[in-house]
C-alpha cells in the first residue's frame, strides 16, 4: 500500500483529489524545516507545494518514490539527489497561463486607463460635483498601437503576446539567456555561419523523382514522426507511390545503406525507421549517406514516384522539391542556435520552406519571422490503447480514466505524452527517458498494481520483453485543412528548391 504525505495542505486552497489505488493518506496543515525528515519518514509519496526536499528528507525516506508538487518550480527539491535515488519528481505544467494571462491585461488596462484613480474621485464625489456629464483629470491612453514587451516565450508569456497582439498592440518578446549559454554564444555565431556556408557549398544530387523533406530546425522532439505518416497517407490517397528515406539514429549499419523490413529489429534499424516501416507500408531505407539511401530504395522498388526524407532538412547533399518544417514553439529555448541554444539553424530559415506545420500554437515573433510561409495547426489525436502481448487487443481509452498507471516515454518531449495521458483523466506516473533511448526488462519492473502506458515509438522496442499489462497508445496527426492540397499542388508544379 502506498503512504502518501501532504507536507503543506493549507497553502493549496482546491480540494485535493485522492487516488483510486490503494493508500494511506496523512496531511500536514504546515511543516517546518526541521519536521520534514520526520514527516516524510515511511512515505512512498510526498506532496509538497513549497516546503523545501533536501539530501537529508530523501536519506530519511528509503521508500519514496515519488515527488508530487501542484506548482510549476522544482526549485524547492534538490534534483540531482532524486536523480541517484530513482525518486520522480513532477509537477503542474502549464499551471493557469490563460487565467494569469487575462489577469495581467487586467491590470495594463488599469494602469492605461488610471482606472484606480478615477475610481477613488468617484468615491470621493468627484463626478457628482463635475460640471459636464464626465471629467477627464487624468490620462487615458490606448493598447492599440503601444509596444507591449514580454519576457519569456512559454506558456504563459505566450498567451499574454497573443491577447496583446489581439488588442492591436506591438509585441516584442525576449528570451532569457544564462551565463553558460552567453559564454557559448561567440561558437553559436561560428556554428550559423559554417551552417549558411555548407548549406551555399553543397553541391545537390538530384534524383529521378520528386523529394518531399520532412524537418525541423531545433535539437528535440517537435512531431516529425506522425507527420511523416499523415504524409503517406495523403499521398497514397492522391494515388502516389511513396517511399521514405531516413538517416536510422540509433542503428547498428555504421555507414551503410539498407531497407528496412516491417518486422525489422530497432536495435539494427533504429526505433524511428522500423516504426515508419510498420505504421505506413511503404518501402523505408536508411544511411547516412542520404543520396545513396535514396538511390537503394528506388532500385530495390522502381515503383515508388516520390520520396519523403524524414528528419532531413540539414542534409543539403539530397536535393528537394519541397520543404516541410514541423515547429513546436517550446522547443525552440532561447533561439540560439547550437552549442548556446538547440537550434541547427536560424529561425529565419523557416521562411525559406514551403509550409510550417506547428504543433501547438505560434507567438506573434515567430510568426514575424516565418514572413509569407504558409502555417497549418497539427494536434495529435488516439482513440484506444493496444496490447503489446496481443496487438489485436484493444482497450477504449475511456477504460483506464481515473486508473493510475505508469506512463513511459522516451522520446524527445516526454512531458507531452504524459500531459496527454493526464487530459484524458488517467492517474500518471511519469517514467521519463532519453529520446532513442536502448530499454531493457528492468527499464519496465515497476511492480504489479497499474498497467503501463507507452508510445507506439517506445512499443517497437519493448514488445519482446513487455509485461502482460502494457499498453501503447497508438496516435495519428490531424493536421489543419488546406495543407494536403498545398503539398500535392507544389508536386504537380514541379521542383522549386535546390
Amino acid at each position: 500500500m502506498e503512504r502518501i504525505v501532504v507536507l503543506d495542505r493549507d497553502t493549496l486552497s482546491v480540494p485535493v483529489p485522492r487516488p483510486s489505488f490503494a493508500h494511506e493518506w496523512v496531511e500536514h496543515a504546515h511543516t517546518g524545516r526541521e519536521q520534514v525528515a520526520a514527516r516524510v519518514a515511511g512515505a512512498s509519496i510526498v506532496v509538497s507545494n513549497k516546503v523545501r526536499i533536501d539530501e537529508a528528507a530523501l536519506t530519511a525516506a528509503p521508500a519514496l518514490r515519488l515527488i508530487a508538487i501542484p506548482a510549476t518550480g522544482t526549485n524547492n527539491v534538490e534534483l540531482e539527489a532524486c536523480r541517484r535515488r530513482g525518486v520522480t519528481v513532477c509537477n503542474v505544467p502549464s499551471y493557469g497561463p490563460q487565467s494569469v494571462a487575462e489577469h495581467v491585461f487586467a491590470l495594463v488596462l488599469a494602469l492605461r486607463r488610471n482606472l484606480l484613480q478615477y475610481v477613488a474621485e468617484v468615491r470621493a464625489g468627484r463626478w457628482e460635483r463635475a460640471p459636464n456629464f464626465c471629467f477627464v483629470d487624468h490620462p487615458i491612453a490606448d493598447l492599440a498601437g503601444s509596444r507591449l514587451g514580454v519576457v519569456g516565450s512559454g506558456a504563459i508569456g505566450s498567451a499574454v503576446a497573443r491577447i496583446g497582439a489581439g488588442f492591436g498592440m506591438q509585441v516584442l518578446q525576449a528570451e532569457r539567456r544564462g551565463a553558460a549559454a552567453q559564454l557559448l554564444r561567440p561558437l553559436s555565431c561560428l556554428f550559423g555561419a559554417l551552417a549558411a556556408r555548407r548549406r551555399a557549398m553543397t553541391r545537390a544530387q538530384r534524383l529521378p523523382v520528386p523529394v518531399i523533406v520532412v524537418g525541423n530546425i531545433a535539437v528535440g522532439g517537435s512531431g516529425k514522426t506522425p507527420v511523416v505518416e499523415w504524409l503517406v497517407r495523403q499521398l497514397v490517397a492522391a494515388g502516389r507511390r511513396p517511399g521514405i528515406v531516413s538517416r536510422g539514429y540509433g542503428s547498428t549499419q555504421g555507414d551503410g545503406v539498407a531497407l528496412v523490413p516491417a518486422d525489422g529489429d530497432p536495435l539494427r534499424y533504429g526505433d524511428e525507421p522500423v516504426l515508419l516501416a510498420r505504421l505506413c507500408g511503404c518501402p523505408v531505407a536508411i544511411g547516412r549517406d542520404r543520396p545513396a539511401a535514396a538511390q537503394a530504395l528506388l532500385q530495390a522498388h522502381p515503383e515508388c514516384d516520390v520520396l519523403i526524407a524524414d528528419d532531413g532538412m540539414q542534409h543539403y547533399r539530397l536535393a528537394r522539391d519541397l520543404e516541410i518544417a514541423v515547429v513546436d514553439e517550446r522547443v525552440l529555448g532561447n533561439r540560439w542556435p547550437l552549442p548556446a541554444g538547440p537550434l541547427r539553424e536560424p529561425l529565419s530559415r523557416l521562411a525559406a520552406v514551403e509550409l510550417v506545420i506547428a504543433h501547438g500554437g505560434l507567438s506573434p515573433r515567430l510568426r514575424a519571422a516565418l514572413q509569407t510561409t504558409p502555417v497549418f495547426s497539427m494536434h495529435l489525436e488516439g482513440g484506444s490503447f493496444r496490447s503489446l502481448a496481443d496487438p489485436a487487443r484493444r482497450l477504449p481509452a475511456a477504460a483506464l480514466a481515473g486508473h493510475r498507471v505508469h506512463a513511459v516515454a522516451g522520446i524527445g518531449r516526454p512531458q507531452r505524452f504524459f500531459d496527454q495521458l493526464a487530459s484524458m483523466g488517467l492517474e500518471v506516473v511519469p517514467h521519463p527517458f532519453p529520446d532513442h533511448h536502448r530499454f531493457a526488462a528492468a527499464d519496465l519492473a515497476f511492480g504489479a498494481g497499474a498497467p503501463i502506458v507507452m508510445t507506439t515509438k517506445d512499443a517497437v522496442k519493448c514488445a519482446a520483453f513487455a509485461p502482460d499489462d502494457c499498453w501503447e497508445y497508438p496516435v495519428r496527426a490531424q493536421i489543419g485543412a488546406g495543407a494536403a492540397e498545398r503539398i500535392l499542388e507544389k508536386l504537380e508544379d514541379g521542383r522549386t528548391s535546390a
